[in-house]
């Protein structure tokens, strides 16, 4: 029966693929589970520029170079899966394809937030753009004394489909090798809202400054992989698994702001659609396409605990399009009070990475 004891792989985005062989030479089974990590996204910027200034002693003020806040959002995740296979007979499959064909649906679904935050100085003689998003921007030749506090909170929801196709190859009594194909069909959201304000001393908070920013992406693709499995001990199995995917991804961007300059307190309530010399409510709107390519690494251990199948172990994954968001903003100093037009908000990819640890029981029906 050792011989029978499946390998296994998963990360957070190929947890299909942990549905290795079941305990017997065919029949259905189930796995159920879950995974935990972190998710680095891209990098998200600021729509405000600051240059901070110094008045010399010819009452002439130097100003140093441009400053804004990029917010590197990492998110904690968690979420459940599923998967239901069939490990087909032999007289099934054609005898180049291996022992225990197999092939398996499985579902994710994940989800996390976290939330970043940063504070600097301001004087009299800083000068600042704050950009609409929609690209209209703000600039001020000076600026309210006192602290520029922001904000960003970021909620990233994921959930994939994975059909899967999977044998083994027996390269001796201990060490197995699995080869794996699936297709990819997935969905992912991430909204990011920002909330900036002036803080003065004994004054409280003012200038209220909102952006809430929503992408929302389709993913179809598909992913290969390899696992080598060895067992050092009867009913345990040490696996590692590398994978390699192609995908693509179709991304839209909605959002909207709120800025009122002349407000005390956090709250913005500028009617939506304005635009003046001191406050606005706007919105922009974007979609963009692009191909990713995802690869990943795992390691872990399968566990005999019959009828049980248990398997644990760890992930990285590295992509190379994950989808985020350019917001407009001026490096340009400005020389007086006045307002200029950017591009407005965009979509934008750029490389990112995740790594966490799965947990995933499995059992085989046709054995109860």
């Amino acid at each position: 029966m050792l011989a029978s004891v499946g390998t296994a792989q998963a990360d957070a985005f190929w947890f299909g693929s942990q549905t290795a062989r079941p305990l017997g030479n065919d029949g259905w089974y189930v796995g159920t589970g879950g995974v935990v990590g972190l998710f680095q996204l891209p990098t998200w910027n600021a729509p405000i520029v600051r240059f901070p200034g110094e008045l010399a002693d010819n009452e002439a003020t130097i100003y140093g170079p441009p400053e804004r806040t990029l917010f590197d959002p990492l998110v904690p995740f968690a979420g459940p899966g599923l998967t239901v296979g069939r490990a087909l007979p032999g007289a099934w499959a054609p005898a180049w394809a291996g022992r225990r064909l197999r092939v398996s649906l499985s579902g994710i679904y994940w989800s996390g937030r976290t939330k970043d935050s940063a504070a600097n100085a301001t004087t009299f003689d800083d000068a600042v753009n704050i950009s609409a998003i929609d690209g209209r921007t703000h600039q001020y030749d000076s600026y309210v004394p006192g602290k520029l506090e922001e904000v960003l909170r970021t909620r990233h929801r994921r959930a994939e489909l994975i059909l899967g196709l999977s044998s083994d190859f027996d390269v001796s009594a201990r060490t197995t090798l699995t080869p794996t194909f699936a297709l990819v069909g997935g969905w992912q959201r991430e909204r990011y809202r920002y909330d900036a304000f002036n803080r003065v001393p004994g004054l409280g908070v003012s200038r209220p400054l909102m952006y809430d920013e929503t992408n929302s992406t389709l993913r179809l693709g598909f992913d290969t992989g390899l696992t080598v499995a060895t067992r050092p001990l009867a009913g345990i199995r040490l696996f590692a698994t590398a994978r390699a995917g192609l995908h693509w991804l179709h991304t839209r961007l909605k959002g909207r702001d709120c800025y009122d300059g002349n407000a005390g307190g956090t709250i913005c309530d500028t009617e939506p659609g304005t635009f003046t010399n001191n406050s606005h409510a706007t919105s922009a709107s974007d979609s963009a396409s692009a191909w990713s390519v995802r690869g990943s690494v795992s390691l872990g251990l399968t566990w005999d605990v019959q009828p049980f199948v248990v398997q644990v172990g760890s992930f990285f994954t590295w992509e190379s399009a994950v989808p985020g968001i350019g917001n407009p903003y001026s490096l340009t100093r400005p020389a007086a009070n006045g307002t200029i037009k950017l591009d407005q908000a965009r979509v934008r990819f750029d490389d990112s990475w995740n790594l966490g640890g799965f947990l995933m029981i499995r059992l085989p029906l046709n054995e109860l």
